[in-house]
C-alpha cells in the first residue's frame, strides 16, 4: 500500500570550505560556492553540469553555465564564488567530449536539461499559473529537489482516490511514488533537479487529471 504521508524532507547540508552539498539520491549533489571559491577533486568518474557562474577545470578550460564536463577517472576543478553546479559521481561517460552542451528541450513552460538517463534540471518560465504533470509513472519513482523558488504539488492515487497536497520550498525535496498521479504548480522562475529511480521513458507518461481544488 502506497502512503502519501511524509513525502517532503529537507536533506542535510554540509560544508566543504565554501561549498554546500545536498545529497539527493545516491551520488548526486548540488554544489554551491558562496563567499569564496571551492576546490574539489574526484576519485572516480564524475559528470558536472554548471547551472550558474563558471567552473575552472585544473589544467583545462573554464566551463560556463549551460555546459557540462566529464572527468573519466581522476581530476580536480574549482567552483567559483557565486557559482552553482550539479555533480553526478560515479557517472557513465556520456560520450559527448570533455566539455559539451547536454541535450534536452525547451518550450513555453520550461527548459529541461538531460544530464543523464535518470537526472534532469528544470528551469521554469517566468510566468504564473503553469501546470506540469497530470500524469503518473508505472515503472519508476521520482524525486524533485528545489534549488530556487518553490512549487505546490498535488497527489492523487488513481485506484484509492487518496489525495495529498504539499508546498515544497527551496532546499526541500519531495518523493513522487510510482503509480501516483501528480500535478506541479511552480512559482515563476522556479528551478529544480529531477531524479528518477530508473531511466526516464516518455512511454511511461500515463495521463491522469489531478484536481487542484
Amino acid at each position: 500500500m502506497i502512503s502519501l504521508d511524509n513525502l517532503v524532507r529537507t536533506p542535510n547540508r554540509f560544508g566543504i570550505r565554501s561549498t554546500m552539498l545536498y545529497p539527493i539520491q545516491g551520488h548526486t549533489y548540488l554544489l554551491r560556492a558562496d563567499g569564496g571559491t571551492s576546490n574539489l577533486s574526484t576519485k572516480g568518474s564524475e559528470l558536472v553540469h554548471v547551472t550558474k557562474g563558471e567552473v575552472h577545470i585544473d589544467n583545462g578550460p573554464v566551463v560556463e553555465a549551460g555546459h557540462s564536463f566529464f572527468i573519466q577517472t581522476q581530476g580536480s576543478y574549482v567552483v567559483q564564488d557565486g557559482s552553482e553546479a550539479i555533480s553526478v559521481r560515479q557517472a557513465e561517460d556520456p560520450g559527448e567530449g570533455r566539455v559539451y552542451v547536454p541535450g534536452g528541450h525547451t518550450d513555453a513552460r520550461r527548459a529541461i536539461v538531460d544530464l543523464s538517463s535518470t537526472i534532469k534540471h528544470f528551469r521554469i518560465a517566468d510566468q504564473p499559473n503553469l501546470e506540469l504533470g497530470h500524469h503518473y509513472h508505472a515503472g519508476f519513482d521520482e524525486l524533485f529537489h528545489v534549488t530556487k523558488g518553490a512549487f505546490d504539488i498535488h497527489f492523487e492515487h488513481p485506484d484509492t482516490k487518496e489525495r495529498k497536497f504539499y508546498r515544497v520550498t527551496e532546499g526541500q525535496q519531495v518523493k513522487v511514488p510510482l503509480g501516483v498521479a501528480h500535478l506541479v504548480i511552480p512559482d515563476p522562475g522556479m528551478e529544480m533537479i529531477n531524479v528518477c529511480s530508473r531511466p526516464f521513458s516518455r512511454d511511461d507518461l500515463n495521463s491522469y487529471r489531478v484536481d487542484s481544488n
